[in-house]
């Protein structure tokens, strides 16, 4: 009778905690779907971190590209017009940010008037190409091209002193 009393008891306390009085649970079957769901979930956020993290390397290895060929402008744009001379130099090795890249500077003369008035070339194009090491992909070539004018008068006038 005792014991009984006790079974009420047990079942009234778990029907105000909200437990079912029976003995079910989770089955095998039921553990090992939830798994292999749980696995899939895990599997393909790793993968879309993975390509996250290698997409922000490469974003930083052509930023550094852009901005050594950027520097290298710079100086070109800084250097006197009559001492740019026409030609490629290429330059390979070059450390930056930790990467080694080749750096290939064209400098091309182009003479718009040509009389003996105004000699020289008035107006050079540079190119200005730089290339990591240790890469195959187009994408990480950067390119960089500006041109450098000088001021000539006309076939009529004095020419400007360089």
């Amino acid at each position: 009778m005792e014991k009984q009393v006790l079974e009420k008891r047990a079942n009234g306390a778990k029907r105000n905690l909200g437990i079912s009085s029976s003995n079910e649970g989770f089955s095998l079957i039921e553990c090992v779907i939830s798994l292999v769901i749980l696995a899939v979930v895990a599997l393909s956020v790793g993968s879309v971190l993975a390509f996250a993290y290698t997409n922000s390397e490469n974003a930083k290895k052509r930023a550094s590209t852009l901005l050594l060929a950027q520097q290298r402008m710079e100086t070109i744009r800084n250097t006197n017009f009559a001492a740019l001379t026409a030609g490629t130099v290429t330059e390979s090795n070059v450390i930056f940010s930790g990467q080694t890249y080749t750096v290939v500077t064209t400098i091309t003369a182009t003479d718009v008037i040509n009389t003996t008035q105004a000699p020289g070339p008035e107006l050079k194009t540079v190119v200005i190409d730089v290339t990591p090491k240790g890469t195959s992909l187009a994408i990480d070539k950067v390119t960089l091209t500006t041109f450098r004018g000088v001021n000539r008068p006309g076939p009529n006038r004095i020419p400007n002193p360089e």
